[in-house]
């Protein structure tokens, strides 16, 4: 997952000369009832919720520093919004009844 972040970023610098703006949405839901949900399940679903998000995230904000601010765009050196893609069904699953 490192690798593939850094490959991404790079391309997206390549092309664009730079980033001013970076949206993190990963989501991956594994259905399973909260008692019956394997431990590689869980990891899983953290690895791509959580961890994805921390390096896209992270190396956005290594070039953001490494810009530096561009008042002609923005007093700040760059944004990041960071969402997840999961919905309602998830919730069904933590009722233990």
């Amino acid at each position: 997952m490192r690798r593939k972040s850094r490959r991404w970023f790079a391309l997206a610098i390549e092309t664009f000369g730079t980033l001013h703006i970076v949206v993190c949405n990963a989501g991956l839901q594994r259905d399973a009832k909260f008692d019956e949900m394997t431990l590689a399940q869980w990891q899983t679903a953290i690895g791509v919720n959580l961890t994805g998000q921390f390096l896209c995230r992270r190396a956005a904000v290594r070039e953001f520093k490494r810009c530096g601010i561009d008042e002609s765009r923005s007093v700040t050196v760059g944004k990041s919004i960071c969402m997840r893609s999961l919905h309602q069904q998830i919730t069904r699953h933590l009722r233990v009844a």
